[in-house]
């Protein structure tokens, strides 16, 4: 969505499933940082009916630059860090392979952020009075991005477009750099353009890598759902909620 100080909002929805469906529009959101919202940013917002903010963020982060202004739009928000400390640069250099890199980062939070994400799919699929919901990060690529990929996965959408959906982030990256080299990086965000480039990339190998090497591990994506304490119930719940035939 064309908007001031946010450049990765998006729906998820209208993906096709391969049962031949197609995941309903209008209903689930991912965005970057929502807390440099301008007055604008919110009133276009409220358009959508969000009535849940998820934020995926450290907690240093949010004290730092601040929450969503959620009462904007009238919606609940909800604080679900996926990682404890952002990753430090200093052992990044560009010499990394940024697709080795995500992949082993974004398995961590698959195993740190387990109790965040599976929060965030028991309240999608069994709380409709949330949805519509949006959920983000700062630069809505990597947490957002392993959020978006396990609730794609689970409504049956294929790797191959989930990881579409994740490289769409690199136009939206650009969007991102271009504003914080405008404004004072101090009073932006944690996203500086002095980051590793691999801080910034978004390959759709590393998602389909990371897809694969997680169904390798445990055997399918609805393994790792019940691994973090979703069952088959509410993963039929979420089919039924989020895909339309």
């Amino acid at each position: 969505m064309p908007l001031e100080n946010v450049f990765n909002l998006r729906d998820l929805g209208g993906y096709p499933t391969g049962d031949g469906g197609r995941v309903r529009s209008g209903r689930l959101f991912r965005a970057d940082g929502l807390n440099r919202l301008s007055d604008a940013d919110a009133r276009v917002v409220l358009t959508l009916g969000i009535r849940t903010v998820v934020d995926l963020r450290t907690v240093a982060e949010r004290e730092q630059w601040g929450a969503a202004p959620a009462h904007l739009f009238d919606a609940q928000s909800l604080h679900l860090p996926l990682i404890s400390e952002l990753w430090p640069s200093f052992e990044v250099t560009d010499d990394h392979d940024p697709v080795a890199y995500l992949i082993e980062r974004y398995h961590e939070m698959t195993i740190e952020g387990s109790e965040s994400l599976a929060t965030l799919l028991r309240m999608v699929a069994t709380e409709p009075e949330s949805v519509p919901l949006v959920f983000h990060c700062s630069a809505g690529k990597d947490r957002t991005g392993v959020a978006a990929a396990l609730l794609l996965g689970l409504l049956g959408v294929s790797d191959e477009q989930i990881a579409a959906d994740y490289a769409h982030s690199a136009v939206a990256m650009d969007d991102l750099v271009a504003w914080v080299r405008a404004k004072d990086p101090s009073a932006a965000d944690s996203m500086t353009t002095g980051q590793p480039a691999t801080f910034l990339a978004c390959p759709a190998d590393a998602m389909t890598r990371f897809l694969a090497e997680l169904r390798d591990r445990l055997g399918s994506l609805e393994k790792y759902a019940e691994s973090i304490g979703i069952d088959d119930d509410t993963i039929d719940t979420l089919r039924r909620g989020y895909v339309e035939r």
